[in-house]
């Protein structure tokens, strides 16, 4: 009983850094100028969420993966890594495009990697319920990772909370995905990872990825 009431205080200060991403329809807005943030820390593990906000494929409006850029900002203020996240809709989609305010995102991530020497990175993403797993860890196959052993570290630490797939329907693969495209220019870790929606959106499945997740940091370094 007490533990279930720890976990929806946790998860209500979760919710709580959402409300810059769902101003405007979930759109955002921009905080000095910028459409992302970055946050900060001490240990050398980024963790990114790029579709915090809700993004544009051509002409076509996707909706946001939501509660990734919330559960970044937390597991910052927890674990003490580092992060950024999208704050506002630029009409791009920075997992997509290697142009404009996409690019800048990960030129920004690239820059922060140099400046803190960050060891490996996380990219948060949502996805439905109904793929037959809770998580998806995307690799491209291992080519985003310089030690391949990383994706069954985290593949086994994750499946203490959710049935785990790898490589299966989100693998980072294309130039554009920001794992791929980070990992090309550092050649640091870089994995994709997918949270569905019922564990994004259930108070004591979240907090137990995230407890899951704040032990993996330590075990990934």
């Amino acid at each position: 009983m007490n533990e279930t009431l720890d976990f929806n205080k946790e998860y209500k200060e979760i919710l709580d850094l959402n409300k810059k991403y769902t101003e405007c329809r979930n759109n955002g807005r921009k905080i000095n100028g910028n459409n992302f943030q970055i946050i900060s820390g001490d240990v050398p593990i980024l963790l990114s969420a790029p579709h915090a906000v809700k993004t544009f494929r051509g002409n076509d409006e996707k909706p946001c993966d939501k509660n990734t850029g919330e559960i970044v900002e937390y597991l910052c203020q927890k674990s003490h890594v580092y992060g950024i996240t999208r704050i506002f809709n630029d009409n791009d989609d920075p997992n997509y495009y290697n142009e404009g305010s996409s690019l800048e995102y990960k030129k920004a991530i690239i820059e922060l990697i140099n400046k803190a020497d960050i060891k490996i990175m996380f990219d948060i993403h949502g996805c439905s319920d109904g793929h037959g797993f809770g998580i998806e860890i995307g690799t491209n196959h291992g080519g985003n990772l310089r030690n391949k052993q990383i994706a069954e570290i985290v593949s086994n630490a994750f499946s203490k909370v959710a049935v785990v797939s790898k490589d299966t329907l989100f693998k980072a693969s294309l130039p554009e995905n920001v794992s791929n495209y980070v990992h090309a220019h550092t050649n640091i870790d870089c994995i994709q990872i997918e949270i569905c929606h019922s564990i994004r959106n259930n108070s004591q499945k979240l907090m137990e990825w995230i407890s899951v997740f704040s032990d993996l940091c330590q075990a990934v370094l």
